[in-house]
């Protein structure tokens, strides 16, 4: 396996990896899998995760100015305020900020 560590200043640890074997992101696997092809027909999270940010309003706007691949816009829940976007390769990101709680 291929591995990248990265670490921030507030002390969170990030490891990202890859097998050594031919690896196929999910943009490759929809070019020749139906059923890839139907979860990718919806802007949901398929195989991504969720990243929390401070201010998640300032995150979207720097993703779009910098040519990300919006694929459902700010939206509100009772949780959390989000976004969704796709890498490079197909896998999808949710960014929020959690919802102030009533005290």
């Amino acid at each position: 396996m291929t591995d990248v560590v990265l670490e921030r200043a507030d002390g969170a640890t990030v490891l990202v990896g890859h097998p050594n074997v031919a690896y196929e992101g999910p943009r490759r696997d929809v070019e020749h899998c139906g059923s890839a092809a139907k979860w990718v027909d919806r802007p949901v999270i398929v195989d991504g995760l969720v990243v929390y940010v401070d201010d998640v309003e300032r995150h979207h706007a720097d993703a779009v100015a910098a040519g990300a691949r919006v694929i459902s816009g700010l939206e509100t829940n009772p949780l959390q305020r989000q976004y969704r976007v796709e890498d490079l390769e197909g896998h999808r990101w949710m960014f929020a900020t959690r919802a102030a709680r009533p005290a």
